[in-house]
């Protein structure tokens, strides 16, 4: 049954979908400053007011900027701030801009660095997830590790009862 329910992911053709949360990227934003960390989960807008990422620096606009994620990269568009949005010190104009890891992006005075996190794909890449052999690797490495877990389970009742 395990089995059925991880593979009802993948489409009448038998592939797995770009949207699949095995291949997704998980997009955060970290403010040099405070070191608060923000998951960027859905399309977030950063400003003073009424903003999904509150800023209290006087130099952002209400409406600043808005983060966009996608599978595998984040974006951030100006939204016409009087300040503009900087990456890495370049001003990006109102048109989405694809970040790169580790890149700084400038909302008036406020800094963060992009951070995004590459999903775990247990040695099996997205094209072998589309044949069976693919198939027959992940599910091989899926009971190994679930054995192990068994092992030291039976292991520590083992050592418990010695005691």
């Amino acid at each position: 049954m395990m089995a059925a329910s991880f593979f009802s992911k993948f489409d009448y053709h038998g592939s797995m979908s770009d949207s699949s949360p095995l291949f997704k990227t998980s997009h955060f934003i970290r403010n040099l400053d405070s070191k608060d960390t923000i998951e960027i989960i859905k399309t977030m807008v950063a400003g003073r007011k009424r903003a999904d990422i509150i800023l209290t620096d006087p130099k952002s606009s209400v409406n600043h900027c808005e983060f966009i994620p996608g599978n595998q990269e984040l974006l951030v568009k100006d939204l016409g701030s009087t300040n503009g949005t900087q990456v890495n010190g370049a001003s990006i104009g109102t048109e989405p801009y694809p970040l790169k890891p580790s890149d700084i992006i400038s909302i008036g005075d406020a800094k963060f660095i992009y951070v995004p996190v590459k999903p775990f794909s247990a040695g099996v890449t997205k094209e072998e997830l589309s044949s069976d052999l693919g198939r027959k690797k992940l599910m091989v490495f899926i009971i190994v590790g679930v054995l192990g877990l068994l092992a030291m389970f039976v292991a520590g009742l083992i050592w418990f009862q010695g005691k």
